[in-house]
C-alpha cells in the first residue's frame, strides 16, 4: 500500500476544496440568474394586472411589491425597478414579516422558504385585492393567483383564475397566454 506524503494530502484536500468551491460558484450563478428571470417576470406582470377602483393600489402614487417572510431576490430587484413605472406609477418594494402589515400592500411575493410559511400568507390574503406570486410547488393549486414553476431549467408561470377573480383583480388575456398552464 501507497503512502502518501502530507503535502500530496495537503494538495488533494486544496484540490476537493476548488472542485467543491466551483460547484457551489456555479450554483449561486445558476440561481442568481433564476431570480433575475423572476424578478423580471414579476415587473412585468405588473402591466397586465388591473386591481379594483376601491383598492389601496388604485390610490397610490407609487406599487407596492411585498416581499413577504423573505427575500430571495436579494440584490437583483432593486435595480431592474429603478426609474421603472407602471401606468405613470413608481414601482417599490418593501418587506413584510407579519400579516397584519398586508394593507400596504399591491403585490406580494411568497418565497418558497417564507417565514411563516406560503399557508398563513395566502390565507391572510384570501379576497384582498393583493396579486400572489409564489415559487412553491402547487402554489397556484393552493390558493396563489401566479406560481412560478421551472421546465426543463426555464422559469416559467401558472396561474389561478378562481384566485384572482375572488380577489376581484383582472389579468390581461395577454399575459394569460403566456402561462403554462391555467387553473379555475
Amino acid at each position: 500500500m501507497a503512502v502518501l506524503s502530507r503535502s500530496a494530502v495537503r494538495v488533494g484536500w486544496i484540490l476537493i476544496g476548488c472542485v467543491v468551491a466551483t460547484g457551489r460558484a456555479a450554483h449561486a450563478q445558476e440561481r442568481r440568474h433564476e431570480y433575475e428571470v423572476k424578478a423580471a417576470y414579476l415587473l412585468n406582470f405588473l402591466n397586465y394586472v388591473e386591481w379594483p377602483a376601491a383598492a389601496p393600489a388604485s390610490s397610490r402614487r407609487e406599487i407596492h411589491v411585498c416581499m413577504l417572510g423573505g427575500d430571495p431576490f436579494g440584490d437583483v430587484l432593486i435595480p431592474m425597478i429603478r426609474a421603472r413605472q407602471v401606468g405613470g406609477r413608481k414601482i417599490e418594494t418593501l418587506s413584510i414579516d407579519r400579516p397584519v402589515e398586508l394593507d400596504r400592500c399591491d403585490v406580494g411575493f411568497i418565497a418558497a422558504d417564507a417565514n411563516p410559511a406560503p399557508e398563513v400568507w395566502l390565507e391572510a390574503l384570501e379576497g384582498r385585492p393583493v396579486l400572489t406570486v409564489g415559487e412553491q410547488r402547487d402554489f397556484a393549486t393552493h390558493g396563489g393567483m401566479i406560481a412560478f414553476i421551472l421546465k426543463n431549467q426555464t422559469v416559467r408561470f401558472e396561474v389561478n383564475l378562481a384566485a384572482v377573480r375572488a380577489s376581484r383583480l383582472q389579468l390581461s388575456s395577454r399575459l394569460l397566454r403566456l402561462a403554462s398552464d391555467i387553473h379555475d
